[in-house]
């Protein structure tokens, strides 16, 4: 149950649906504020928990654009790629977010299962013994990370084995 009360929430929603269309309106030289990117990412992501991903893929997509090296965004573009069965397109936007920050393991992860959802086997399971392979000091969702990529190499290990390869 939530304390907030419903005229706030559609307020915040039809400032941000508002906000969002000015945006998507003006060319990207324009300075915004980060709390103006943020509310259109909230935006975003109401609409995805709702259902309306096209609405909530051109939130991101206006997040994106406005703060194009932000991982938070790049990766809200990647979920709603992934939620579409674009998996090309999910690839390529974590691809940019390991470009750009090239220690985030769970970018490599996905990355790894991206390729698994390609049926690019042998791709995933080199991804992911780069990631299992690196020196990282992992803390707390990092450790996570780690824990489920050696449970997925462990199980593409024993598919191999199983059916001769």
């Amino acid at each position: 149950m939530t304390h907030s009360s419903p005229q706030v929430s559609d307020a915040a929603q039809s400032m941000a649906s508002a906000l969002q269309q000015i945006l998507a309106d003006l060319p990207f030289n324009a300075h915004f504020s980060d709390e103006e990117i943020e509310a259109v990412y909230a935006r975003g992501y109401l609409d995805a928990q709702a259902g309306d991903t096209d609405s909530a893929f051109e939130s991101f997509r206006i997040a994106c654009l406005a703060r194009p090296g932000s991982h938070k965004y790049l990766h809200a573009m990647a979920v709603m790629h992934k939620l579409n069965g674009n998996w090309e397109q999910a690839l390529e936007m974590l691809r940019c977010i390991k470009t750009l920050h090239p220690g985030n393991l769970r970018a490599d992860l996905e990355i790894a299962e991206a390729l698994l959802a390609l049926n690019q086997i042998d791709a995933a399971i080199t991804q992911l013994d780069e990631l299992l392979g690196k020196d990282a000091i992992v803390h707390g969702d990092e450790a996570y990370v780690l824990e489920r990529a050696a449970a997925i190499r462990e199980l593409l290990a024993t598919r191999k084995v199983a059916h001769g390869a």
